[in-house]
């Protein structure tokens, strides 16, 4: 069965190549990013950062992209 994150993910991949000038991560990098969102005790309904009120299953693939977890990211971008 596939995860919501994997279906956002897809979702937003196909539509990439029609949007210019976005950096995205590796599927790999993505992957890890999505693992540690989804068992972040501040995500909200499996979908929302409690933070920043991101879709993090969107935000996981731009490569400027971080965690805005207060005072010690769980992940960073470049």
């Amino acid at each position: 069965m596939e995860t919501d994150g994997l279906r956002h993910g897809r979702y937003l991949s196909g539509y990439q190549k029609k949007i210019k000038n976005v950096n995205t991560v590796t599927e790999a990098e993505y992957q890890s990013r999505l693992d540690t969102c989804l068992e972040c005790e501040n995500l909200l309904y499996g979908t929302t950062c409690r933070f920043c009120g991101c879709i993090v299953q969107i935000k996981n693939k731009l490569t400027a992209a971080n965690c805005p977890f207060p005072y010690a990211p769980k992940w960073k971008g470049p």
